[in-house]
């Protein structure tokens, strides 16, 4: 099988080690299986091909499989080596206040910057369809993002400064690539914008801040996407959605969504693109402009254009925000600085790329 990337490298490098093929490796999880619980599994190489693509086992298979692999290694091997997961679910869902979306994106940031090992953990297939079900569905937050105890006083002046720090990572992105940067922006919010969010803020500057570091948030999981870490790119992309839901841009919040499908479609989850492109579409409301998937472009992922300028006419009601610009999805060194969206309010010089044609 030939076509989509691997994004479970930590399974993989496990796998290489063991000297395992993919059907040998299915069989003895078979085996394992009916021998120890009565199961009567049947895996093949088409299952562990998808494992290392983002599919989730149920219990017991990642137990199963990291005996079968400890077995053949000669050592004890942890469920947690298997890259099914970062911690558990850290940064795959949708938080309900302001101050549970600032502090799970915060720990988000400060596992990424700190993580002991280099490789990605895998994308976690149906867990954008739920965090765009939460995103959707769930009541909207009764609560502002405002606060009024912290250390620091934050203002306007600290969001503006967020808004220029962005155009100048996406320069960065654009002319070297998302790998350059991914690092650098990581640490930023880590050890920059993670005290502007527990600081003090009326309610009108946290919606302002909570809408500029998503975008922050969301552009560094263009960069991890970038690199093939899909799985550090999906948690980034529903924490910047987590993010700008309390601020209440439920077109930004859209248009996040859509980049979600276009990260599943070129994973090869045809199934959660569409739902995701739905979600986007439905949950935006009066403030969705027209979008659906179209062609492939080279024959690889669709496009899935969040932003299509409106019809031209009278408006009784003006765009809360500048519309975001059309995302056009082709993978290739340096895709990120290709794909960046417009992001909200004032940062309109950032012009994305005119895309490639395909080879």
């Amino acid at each position: 099988m030939h076509g989509r990337p691997v994004s479970n490298h930590e399974l993989q490098a496990l796998i290489t080690a063991a000297g395992y093929s993919h059907a040998a490796l299915a069989r003895k999880v078979n085996q394992f299986a009916a021998d120890r619980h009565s199961l009567d599994l049947r895996y093949d190489q088409t299952s562990v091909y998808w494992w290392l693509r983002g599919r989730v086992p149920e219990d017991p298979v990642p137990r199963l499989l990291a005996d079968v692999l400890g077995g053949r290694l000669g050592r004890k091997v942890d469920t947690d080596e298997l890259g099914f997961t970062i911690v558990g679910r850290l940064g795959l869902t949708v938080a309900t206040s302001a101050d549970q979306a600032a502090a799970s994106a915060a720990e988000l940031w400060r596992y990424v910057l700190h993580r002991r090992t280099s490789h990605d953990s895998a994308f976690v297939a149906g867990a954008g369809i739920r965090a765009g079900f939460d995103w959707h569905f769930a009541p909207t937050p009764h609560t502002t993002p405002g606060r009024a105890t912290g250390d620091r006083a934050v203002g306007m002046a600290d969001v503006e400064r967020l808004h220029r720090a962005r155009l100048e990572f996406v320069a960065l992105d654009r002319a070297n690539g998302g790998g350059h940067a991914a690092a650098w922006l990581a640490d930023h919010l880590d050890r920059a914008v993670t005290p502007l969010l527990a600081g003090r803020y009326t309610a009108a500057v946290g919606r302002e801040l909570f809408s500029a570091v998503a975008a922050l948030t969301e552009l560094a999981g263009w960069m991890f996407f970038d690199q093939d870490q899909h799985g550090v790119a999906q948690r980034f992309y529903i924490q910047a959605l987590s993010l700008v839901r309390q601020s209440g841009d439920r077109a930004y919040a859209a248009h996040i969504l859509s980049n979600m499908a276009t990260q599943a479609a070129f994973l090869g989850h045809g199934g959660d693109a569409a739902r995701l492109a739905r979600a986007a579409r439905s949950g935006a409301g009066r403030a969705a402009p027209p979008y659906a998937p179209g062609p492939a472009r080279g024959g690889r992922s669709p496009r899935l254009g969040a932003c299509r300028r409106p019809p031209r006419g009278p408006r009784r009601h003006p765009p809360r925000r500048p519309r975001h610009q059309p995302l056009r999805s082709r993978h290739r060194p340096g895709l990120a600085r290709h794909l960046h969206p417009r992001p909200p309010r004032r940062i309109r010089d950032a012009r994305p790329a005119r895309s490639r044609p395909a080879r």
